[in-house]
């Protein structure tokens, strides 16, 4: 609304559009006073009040002679609402379509605005002041209800499960209508906006520009809006691994009051119950989504194989072994829910740095249940940025290098400088992206009582295992080998050397990504209408940079490692639906679900993956080469930018989505092979299993393993 509004007016108030990176953006033409004035009354009353405060003060607070102004892209004042120079507004329309990188040597430009989000129309309407209804609960979000079927006011978990309802109804591939598809998605969008108005992310960008709107007003400044600062985006999964990555990220940066954390947790906050077949009431149940408690069902099994004559099998199970079972499982219940709760990890108390490591924390919790894939958690993470100037995407077990986020801002920088001079000054956005090396977990071996041999081994959370420094002496880059149904694979092929400057990327990876906020807030958000979406997430991220003016780079420093244990993960995600009386069912009967949740689940995977094909292959094919009908919108904000086109990306990364091709650059990043180390020469063995629907498959693969050429 507000952007047709000053469409309508950009010819009497000197005011027109342009795009930054693929998306519109605002850019003056007229240093007329009147053109301020009338942009202002579009903006939020305390970004007005800021605004007026600080072109009334004489005495700025901030002295643009000696003061660093906040950056957009790698080195830029933000746009402003006031005119400036000639030069500024050349520069300006230079930079419509691709991020904006140069430095804006104009004081008034830099002085008229502290963050790029204060005037995105994404934000800015909603930043004005806190929601005046509880959340879901603004009456006009009642037709979004209404066409998602669900009453005003319903809870996360249960307006996503309805809009999925919607998709599996309305999907033209399922004789639907893809009008009311396309009707579903905006409802959906429009209350997830208002998710992320209650949300924490929200209130810390309301309260940075309540605190610059007191700094105007007063001689001393307690808050500089200049500082730069990372925002983790961490998605979690039943992970007793990430508690210790959280602690790290604190523990190990240079400057941790810089530090944000936004934390997606997935895990058990319910208590396992399922309906009596005797009383008809719900009660509690042992499930099988704890390894100690599967280690005591093992052992049942073995014993009931071994009864005969008149032992009961069924009282056993039922009854002996069941209140032992019921007793672990609330036990590790308990530990569950501790590990993924930052009050929980942090002493918030007694101890006070750690107690202002939690205020930088901004956690929301889901069931695990809930969950459907890594682009809905990422967004919910994402939602809880705070306006920080950098973001960083990492994996749940992560260990940090010491100093990490003064490596990152380093690294950074010198990738934008190695940018600069490989692109002629063309001025792109930079991203670092990597494929972090491994460590291990520590085991524990547990003895059988009877035999006292060993029974089984237990990892170690938080006991860690890192390779030496002649194993970390090379960075490793993301290439693609071979083609899954729609997407290729993506593998680590680690470098001989360590580079003396930072490489091209054609890919980037969900493990190790960090740039500016803009590059993957504005410009690549993650899309809520991909669920169980696990291969695609990757080449798509990449395809939406590129094309947005965005160009990822590996730097030779890499200050984290990740740790991959697949056995681990593989059997959490298949014994995770059994429960109750299919406790001891066959893992191929319950351990996916029920036949109408394995079904659904596979519908719209493929929905989700036919979807991001469309988009990735530059909204222009056929319904024919799309397979099914092209339902993705015109002004859909998850789409490609028109920066660079998606035929451009395929010249580049070596990788055609539509003929399912891969070249030799795709397989060596654009490097000749003799810079990567070959298979036999690898020491770092750890496991990375293919995605597939279920969450995992049984496929084994090396982390440096060519899929298609076992030389390499």
């Amino acid at each position: 609304k507000i952007s047709r509004r000053l469409l309508s007016m950009r010819t009497t108030t000197g005011f027109t559009f342009g795009t930054h990176g693929g998306r519109a953006g605002l850019k003056t033409s007229s240093s007329s006073s009147s053109s301020s004035s009338l942009v202002r009354q579009f903006l939020p009353s305390s970004l007005v009040r800021f605004l007026d405060a600080r072109d009334n003060n004489n005495n700025n607070t901030f002295d643009s002679s000696s003061s660093r102004f906040p950056r957009r892209g790698r080195n830029c004042a933000l746009f402003s609402t006031n005119a400036a120079g000639n030069d500024s507004r050349q520069q300006q329309q230079q930079q419509q379509h691709q991020p904006i990188t140069n430095e804006v040597k104009s004081k008034d430009a830099a002085s008229s605005s502290l963050w790029w989000w204060q005037t995105d129309p994404m934000f800015a309407p909603y930043l004005g002041g806190a929601p005046e209804h509880k959340r879901g609960y603004d009456p006009s979000l009642q037709s979004a209800y209404d066409e998602l079927k669900i009453p005003l006011g319903s809870g996360e978990s249960r307006v996503r499960d309805a809009y999925l309802n919607q998709i599996m109804a309305h999907h033209p591939d399922a004789a639907g209508s893809k009008k009311k598809l396309l009707k579903a998605q905006q409802a959906y969008e429009t209350i997830a906006k208002d998710f992320w108005r209650h949300d924490s992310g929200c209130a810390s960008m309301r309260k940075k520009i309540d605190q610059a709107l007191k700094n105007t007003t007063t001689e001393t400044q307690s808050y500089d809006p200049t500082k730069r600062t990372i925002f983790v985006s961490l998605r979690v999964y039943r992970d007793l691994e990430a508690q210790h990555t959280l602690r790290s990220l604190f523990e190990n940066a240079k400057d941790p009051s810089r530090v944000f954390v936004g934390i997606c947790w997935q895990y058990k906050t319910e208590t396992t119950t399922e309906v009596s077949s005797k009383t008809g009431e719900r009660e509690r149940c042992v499930c099988r989504l704890h390894y100690a408690v599967n280690r005591i069902t093992a052992k049942a099994e073995e014993e009931v194989a071994k009864m005969k004559g008149e032992q009961d099998p069924e009282k056993y199970l039922t009854v002996d072994v069941r209140k032992v079972q019921l007793e672990v499982q609330e036990y590790e219940d308990e530990k569950e829910r501790k590990a993924h709760n930052a009050r929980a990890i942090f002493d918030g108390v007694k101890n006070e740095k750690e107690k202002e490591w939690l205020e930088n924390v901004r956690e929301t919790h889901v069931n695990w249940d809930s969950s459907d894939g890594p682009c809905y958690s990422r967004h919910l993470a994402d939602r809880l940025w705070g306006g920080e100037s950098h973001i960083l995407y990492v994996d749940a077990k992560t260990a940090f290098d010491a100093d990490r986020d003064e490596t990152l801002f380093r690294e950074l920088e010198e990738a934008e400088k190695d940018n600069e001079a490989d692109h002629d000054n063309d001025n792109n956005g930079v991203v670092l992206t990597a494929h972090p090396l491994g460590y291990d977990l520590e085991t524990s071996p547990v003895l059988n009582p009877e035999t006292y041999e060993t029974d089984h081994h237990v990892f170690i959370y938080g006991k860690r295992i890192f390779p030496s420094k002649e194993e970390r002496n090379a960075p490793a880059m993301l290439t693609a080998h071979a083609f899954g149904k729609h997407f290729p694979h993506f593998f680590a092929s680690k470098l001989h050397a360590k580079p003396e400057r930072s490489l091209k990327s054609p890919f980037v990876s969900n493990l190790f990504t960090f740039g500016p906020s803009e590059a993957f807030i504005r410009d690549c958000p993650s899309d809520v209408h991909a669920p169980f979406l696990y291969l695609g997430e990757e080449v798509s991220t990449s395809i939406k940079l590129f094309t947005k003016n965005w160009d990822a780079r590996t730097p030779p420093i890499v200050p984290l490692l990740h740790c991959h244990d697949p056995q681990h993960r593989r059997e959490c995600f298949l014994e995770d639906r059994r429960k109750g009386r299919l406790l001891y069912a066959s893992i191929y009967d319950a351990g996916y679900g029920t036949p109408q949740a394995v079904n659904r689940r596979t519908r719209l995977n493929e929905y989700s993956c036919r979807r991001i094909f469309q988009i990735v292959c530059d909204g222009a094919v056929s319904e024919d080469a799309a397979g099914g009908k092209v339902i993705v919108r015109d002004d859909d904000k998850f789409n490609i930018g028109n920066g660079r086109r998606a035929k451009e990306f395929e010249s580049f990364s070596g990788v055609s989505i539509r003929e399912k091709r891969i070249t030799e650059r795709a397989k060596t990043a654009g490097l000749e092979r003799e810079k990567f180390e070959k298979n036999e020469k690898r020491k770092c063995k750890f496991l990375v299993p293919i995605k597939t629907i279920s969450g995992t498959s049984q496929v084994k693969e090396f982390l440096y393993a060519s899929a298609v050429n076992d030389a390499f």
